[in-house]
């Protein structure tokens, strides 16, 4: 476990929750048309 892991998996978590983001905000794009 270096410092090299630690940012990493919190450079793909930051990916997960954007594209989640993405995903909830076209959803509720989709819904308001």
């Amino acid at each position: 476990m270096g410092h090299r892991d630690v940012v990493s998996n919190s450079f793909l978590a930051l990916i997960a929750a954007g594209l989640v983001l993405l995903c909830l905000s076209l959803l509720a794009f989709a819904y308001t048309l």
